[in-house]
């Protein structure tokens, strides 16, 4: 009897938090993979696409409606946060691939520092909407399955590492 061959898609995502007083806070959680993804993994079989994260990590002010998206059509993660002075922050990316038999894995890291805010979400997606919305992606690749709001003060640094794994 022949073997069947099956792709797994996992993922995962580690916040890291260096706060003002130089405490450190981590987690790491698994996340839910999107159909929204799953279906264009299944379209790029019949159609060639472009997929690749752009390396993008921007705060977006969805909860409420407000704020306009300076980086609408690119990529990669996006955070909801509520303040009173809304702003995108100073945010900084690195995109890594790794591939290792029998697993290949995309890596995007985002560091957010610079504002006073409250961090309620965080999503893994393409095509980042030019108004707030919820979800912030025209295509949603991942989401945590748990999240816990982060409220960062202006020295706070948020950092958070997420991995898309395929075996």
């Amino acid at each position: 009897m022949k073997k069947k061959s099956v792709i797994k898609v996992r993922g995962q995502y580690r916040c890291t938090i260096k706060r003002e007083d130089g405490t450190i806070e981590q987690g790491e959680w698994k996340n839910t993979i999107h159909a929204d993804f799953l279906g264009l993994l299944e379209s790029s079989l019949a159609t060639p696409q472009d997929y690749a994260l752009n390396n993008l990590m921007t705060a977006v002010e969805y909860d409420d409606g407000g704020g306009y998206n300076t980086q609408a059509g690119k990529d990669g993660i996006a955070l909801s946060v509520h303040s009173d002075s809304f702003s995108d922050g100073a945010v900084t990316t690195v995109c890594s691939l790794a591939d290792g038999a029998p697993t290949y894995s995309k890596k995007v890291t985002g560091i957010y520092t610079g504002y006073s805010n409250t961090i309620l979400n965080a999503n893994l997606g393409w095509n980042l909407k030019s108004t707030a919305a919820d979800p912030p992606f025209t295509k949603t690749i991942a989401t945590p399955t748990s999240w816990s709001n982060i409220t960062l003060a202006v020295a706070d640094e948020l950092t958070i590492e997420w991995t898309i794994s395929f075996s």
